[in-house]
């Protein structure tokens, strides 16, 4: 149990005055562990006042008496697709020749063109997701939020580089801060009405 009279670190009130205590964890593959990702520490430096009397709470152990608790916890997955894409390959080709009949009639000629080949093009899709979900005292899930980033390597060129570049303004907009921010406000919400 944490003394009343000590301060928050995120907000520096006393935790007397919380109206929420948050617990940050990450999942691995040794099971759960106290973490707070670079993102998360930027984030509540930086957005603090808009969470007031809401307190981080860094040991999974320790509680304030009376407080509701939640415990957020951020989760990694990784994914590969492969497949193949069509390709069209054109090369430009030319040359000369000639050319007899039976007769022994000759003819010269030349050519010029492109050849165009359709192919069929290996292609990889890597896929990273973070999830992040959070978790009142009871074990009851209040917000489970994600993001997922994935990229194009081999295959149709012009492909890649459409869905490379739509991954990248989506990344604009779906990035870490707004995970976090969509999962506090579930978890406000939620203690709102405890």
């Amino acid at each position: 149990m944490l003394s009343p009279f000590r301060n928050c670190q995120t907000c520096g009130a006393p935790y007397y005055v919380a109206r929420t205590a948050v617990k940050v964890a990450a999942w691995t593959p040794n099971g759960l562990v106290p973490y707070i990702p670079p993102a998360g520490e930027s984030f509540m430096a930086k957005n603090a006042k808009h969470y007031p009397r809401m307190c981080l709470i860094e040991r999974l152990g320790e509680y304030l008496p009376g407080v509701p608790s939640y415990l957020l916890v951020y989760s990694y997955a990784y994914g590969l697709f492969s497949g193949f894409q069509s390709d069209k390959r054109t090369a430009p080709v030319s040359g000369a020749g000639t050319i007899s009949d039976v007769y022994g009639n000759v003819w010269n000629f030349t050519y010029s063109g492109t050849e165009v080949d359709t192919l069929e093009v290996p292609y990889v899709l890597r896929s990273r997701s973070l999830y992040l979900s959070a978790y009142d005292a009871a074990g009851r899930l209040v917000s489970h939020r994600s993001l997922s980033l994935s990229s194009q390597f081999g295959g149709n060129v012009a492909s890649a580089i459409g869905y490379n570049g739509a991954q990248l303004i989506a990344m604009l907009w779906n990035n870490p801060s707004r995970l976090i921010k969509s999962v506090l406000n579930d978890v406000q919400r939620d203690s709102r009405g405890q």
